[in-house]
């Protein structure tokens, strides 16, 4: 079902399919049972079944089975890339992931890491549609 949802699945599936197969294979193999290779292949064609429907709308959409057009592409996907940029990315998208009690110690690191080595944190060419870089917000318990 991820993959009706998210073009990301097919790279994060792509590893655990291979090594279902590659698994799946072996126990053939070993086994000769072949009716897993059947319940595989009924698998394979379910999913194609259940996602062919949503991949035709998309196709007609605009030319893609993933539905993305050429102006989303652009606005999503950084014109520069260097290994300055990658890291800032990394480490901030880290800080965004951080909680309680670890945000202000990591977002005042982050800061100073910038600070120091000469990087705009707030670097339009590595922030999403040039926004400034805001560090995670503090939970509000009342």
């Amino acid at each position: 079902m991820a993959l009706l949802t998210k073009g990301t699945a097919y790279i994060f599936l792509a590893p655990i399919l291979f090594l279902f197969f590659v698994f799946t294979l072996y126990k053939l193999i070993k086994t000769k049972e072949y009716q897993i290779f059947l319940h595989g292949f009924l698998v394979v064609i379910i999913v194609i079944l259940i996602i062919l429907g949503h991949y035709s709308r998309n196709y007609k959409i605009n030319s893609s089975i993933l539905n993305i057009d050429e102006t989303e592409s652009k606005l999503f996907s950084n014109v520069n890339i260097n290994g300055e940029l990658v890291l800032s990315n990394l480490l901030k998208n880290v800080g965004l992931h951080i909680g309680y009690p670890f945000q202000k110690n990591y977002d005042s690191w982050l800061r100073e890491i910038h600070k120091n080595n000469n990087i705009n944190i707030d670097n339009p060419d590595s922030n999403y549609s040039g926004m400034r870089y805001q560090g995670p917000k503090e939970n509000e318990t009342n």
